[in-house]
């Protein structure tokens, strides 16, 4: 090890700790100097994004739909174990879809997700199922 016995002497290292020290603090004021003055452009989304033409909205119509009147609403778990899923009322595996449950339960419906987590085959959601009618 005779390569490194100049390190054992107190002062060397001190002076090589000095300069290191010295290096690193030029390093980061250079870095700020640069940062100040190579600005970064700003992103102008219009130069990313093609712009297309918007098409008119259609005249309104004369007749106004009705809004739909809730008649139930089920609070429906879809995963893979019925135990892994909270306060429900409802229970969906796996081979269904949410939508597919809904349309046998109710014809005219919305869904309104409430919490996704994974876990099981199929991950699990909780949803808010309105039954609706015109």
């Amino acid at each position: 090890m005779l390569r490194f016995a100049w390190l054992n002497d107190k002062n060397t290292r001190e002076k090589i700790s000095f300069v290191a020290a010295g290096f690193a603090a030029l390093v980061a004021a250079g870095w700020t100097v640069f940062t100040f003055v190579v600005k970064e452009p700003p992103h102008d989304i219009k130069s990313v994004v093609p712009q297309t033409e918007v098409a008119p909205k259609p005249a309104p119509t004369q007749s106004i739909p009705r809004p739909e009147k809730v008649i139930t609403t089920h609070i429906v778990c879809r995963g893979y174990f019925q135990a892994s899923c909270p306060a429900h009322d409802e229970f969906v595996g796996c081979d269904k879809s949410l939508s597919d449950w809904a349309q046998q339960k109710c014809g005219t419906y919305t869904i309104k997700a409430v919490k996704r987590w994974d876990g099981g085959l199929c991950s699990y959601q909780l949803a808010e199922v309105s039954c609706t009618s015109n």
